[in-house]
């Protein structure tokens, strides 16, 4: 036992956090600990329901009972779950320490196959992976007893922490959170750090996904990396399926959807395609395609990546000149308002008129309906309720989308522009993002995906937004071919820089990784590369551990594959003024 305080008592381990357990360590995936039924009592579904998944992130073995678990309050020795404790299940493995490369383990409650329970509600409710080694703790509970509050650390044998849940040196975020009894918080992206953009609430029927993908993570499993050409109207299409996390995909069909935008505007399905239907057991595996389209229209590419196990979507806009970014784009959100209703602005950076139609504004489960609505070219639109209250402030000349009911925007949203079936744009507004009341979030650059929160910032303008006109922060210059790295702004200063851009040479295939050092050797930051085939990266300066960089000189490090195959590793200094 620590002690009661379930953040702060850690908070004397900083110094020992090992970061280097992305690439070599087992690391948490998934929490459910506010479960189905009741939390109180012995035997009750919250006495013995409770787990903790991990994941062996590395290409070796892993002897799993080295670890240790822990929630704030009590630290456990992770153990082998055994034949007297039960069987959770048929397809699982028990009675052994090792943790396969790529394989997942789930932590249950020593009591979860207790007999004495089975004719209690949710008695042993869970479905587990194929091959999830399941073990156990000491003790009768994981912890102290899973909260929905508590955060979770993993640590070696000498106490040193390996990885978190809730990120428990930051007291001021929104994890961990309770998602609604039954459902688990997965983790996003295996290879990225704790963060509150890194956790969604399981969007499982099942409420959870022990020993499984998690079903937050399916589109980020198997990474896509997509390229056309145009020869007159033939349009070639290329896929590599990147398959980093080696997941099973036997029996594996990849289906191509075409839809495309017409003249008219309005979103057609022009073409179903079986791509492939068989094994995929390469890495990377290469899929091609042509079709004869015209060079003059807005296509879009949806593959489809599915088997028994799993399935995945991935979508990919087309137009000569524009990869990747749908014709019409969220471009700025008032999420904390107090004059006028929260809104949002969507701008047309297409040449045509674009029709959409069953169009709507999903934030989070909530579902706003648009009808209708034509945007024309280089357009603003803003999407709001109250129009009274929002022309009070801005220009009447703004054309507004009026809604039935107000919306509300909060740190946590995840925000869909979508047309039909379609996904127009989709970006999650993290807790960074925010900035005060009356102060919008604007997009940076039109061509960079919404998804990269580098490409927000908040409003520079007067009055706080910039609805029905560019935005202030609006950076319209282009990526262009070059033969080195090149980092701007450069010194980066907080006060005047919304982002830094870090661009690759014409060669480039694939980021490995970047990192920033301090001149003395010390590293002081990993950047998250949530798409490592993009040829700009936008990033806002900071720590592994979320602070602002101090005023200085650094060292980006940061290594690349070209399209030949080879590696290189390049040094960039780097400075840093902080206000």
């Amino acid at each position: 036992m620590f002690g009661s305080g379930k953040r702060g008592f850690i908070l004397t381990c900083l110094l020992i956090f090992n970061f280097s357990f992305l690439y070599s360590s087992p690391i948490i995936t998934e929490v459910l600990s506010n479960v189905k039924g009741s939390d109180t009592g012995a035997g009750s579904p919250g006495d013995r329901n409770e787990f903790i998944e991990l994941y062996n992130n590395s290409d070796s073995d892993i002897v799993i009972t080295h670890y240790l678990i822990g929630d704030g309050d009590a630290v456990d020795n992770i153990r082998i779950w055994n034949d007297s404790l039960g069987t959770p299940s048929t397809n699982i493995l028990i009675s052994d320490s090792i943790l396969h490369p790529h394989h997942f383990a789930v932590i249950l409650d020593p009591e979860y196959c207790n007999e004495e329970y089975a004719n209690l509600p949710y008695f042993m409710p869970y479905n587990f992976g194929d091959s999830c080694l399941i073990l156990t703790v000491g003790n009768t509970t994981i912890g102290d007893g899973l909260s929905a509050s508590d955060p979770i650390f993993l640590y070696d044998s000498n106490l040193i922490i390996l990885d978190t849940y809730g990120t428990p040196f930051d007291t001021s975020d929104s994890i961990p959170r309770d998602p609604g009894d039954g459902i688990s918080m997965e983790k996003i992206y295996f290879s990225g750090l704790d963060g509150e953009n890194n956790w969604q609430p399981s969007k499982s029927p099942n409420g959870c996904t022990p020993g499984n993908y998690n079903s937050v993570s399916e589109n980020n499993l198997i990474h896509v990396n997509f390229n056309y050409q145009i020869f007159a109207d033939t349009f070639a299409f290329e896929f590599d399926l990147i398959n980093n996390f080696h997941i099973d995909l036997h029996n594996t069909n990849v289906y191509l959807h075409l839809m495309e935008f017409k003249n008219e505007g309005s979103i057609a399905n022009i073409d179903s395609i079986l791509l492939f239907s068989g094994d995929i057991e390469d890495s990377v595996f290469n899929l091609k395609y042509r079709d004869n389209l015209s060079s003059t229209n807005t296509y879009m590419a949806e593959l489809i990546i599915k088997n028994t196990q799993f399935s995945s979507i991935h979508d990919f806009w087309i137009r000569d000149n524009m990869n990747s970014i749908p014709p019409v784009e969220i471009n700025e959100i008032m999420e904390h308002n107090d004059i006028s209703p929260d809104w949002i602005e969507i701008h047309n950076i297409s040449d045509d008129t674009i029709n959409l139609y069953d169009s709507h504004i999903d934030i989070g489960s909530r579902i706003y309906n648009l009808s209708d609505i034509s945007v024309n070219p280089g357009e603003y639109k803003v999407i709001l309720h109250d129009s009274a209250s929002f022309f009070l402030k801005y220009s009447r000349n703004i054309k507004p989308i009026l809604l039935k009911n107000s919306i509300t925007i909060s740190s946590g949203d995840t925000i869909k522009f979508r047309s039909g079936n379609c996904t127009m744009d989709e970006l999650y507004i993290s807790r960074n993002l925010h900035y005060g009341k009356d102060t919008s979030i604007e997009r940076i650059k039109e061509f960079v995906p919404a998804s990269d929160e580098c490409n927000w910032t908040f409003s520079r303008n007067i009055k706080g937004a910039t609805p029905g006109e560019k935005n202030s922060v609006s950076d319209t210059s282009v990526i262009t071919e070059q033969d080195t790295i090149s980092i701007s702004p450069n010194p980066f200063n907080y006060t005047r820089d919304n982002a830094m851009s870090l661009k690759f040479p014409s060669n480039f295939y694939m980021i490995k990784f970047v990192h920033i050092y301090k001149t003395d050797g010390y590293k002081i930051a990993d950047l998250r590369i949530n798409n490592p085939y993009l040829k700009e990266i936008l990033w806002k300066p900071k720590s592994n551990s979320g602070n602002d960089f101090p005023t200085g000189l650094y060292i980006a490090v940061l290594k690349y594959e070209d399209d030949k195959g080879k590696e290189h590793l390049i040094k960039k200094p780097l400075a840093i003024k902080n206000r």
